[in-house]
């Protein structure tokens, strides 16, 4: 549709257990509140006063942003780490740093550019779409996990699960 979005992520994680994004818009607005536990997601939007919660697939994320992107893969945007699913080839560099990932069948790319030290953009696109995540440096420790790493309904949120 030729719409542009911005938003700003911060994002909490533990590879491959926990990822916790909190997700903002245009002055600091918040737009949702995402939770990753091992291959389960649970997220608000609280623009719409929706939870949905149920498996990580690439349809987990079409109510948040209406695109297929598995949220299992930012694991893998976050952490540097190649692709490792069926159907998927990886190039790294010569320092062994994953470059980019493609699957043939859909055209489905992740391409890690622009790196300087904790920096770096990271571009997922597919057919219709382009999502450009822009890093700009990490904490290596999560303060209080306990409560970073949970996600409940808010009151008033009308629940729905994925299937």
């Amino acid at each position: 549709k030729n719409k542009t979005n911005n938003v700003s992520l911060e994002v909490m994680a533990e590879k491959d257990r926990f990822l916790r994004m909190e997700v903002s818009g245009t002055l600091g607005v918040s737009v949702a509140s995402f939770l990753m536990k091992d291959t389960e997601v649970s997220y608000a939007i609280h623009t719409q006063k929706r939870f949905i919660y149920g498996p990580a697939s690439e349809k987990a994320l079409s109510p948040l942003q209406n695109v297929s992107v598995d949220p299992r893969w930012l694991y893998n945007v976050f952490f540097d780490l190649p692709i490792s699913e069926k159907n998927w080839t990886c190039q790294s560099s010569v320092e062994k740093v994953v470059e980019s990932c493609s699957r043939l069948q859909d055209g489905m790319k992740i391409v890690w550019s622009e790196r300087q030290g904790e920096r770096k953009r990271v571009t997922i696109s597919g057919a219709k779409f382009e999502l450009q995540i822009l890093v700009k440096g990490f904490r290596p420790k999560v303060q209080s996990p306990e409560k970073a790493f949970s996600l409940n309904a808010p009151d008033g949120y009308k629940r729905y699960k994925l299937q």
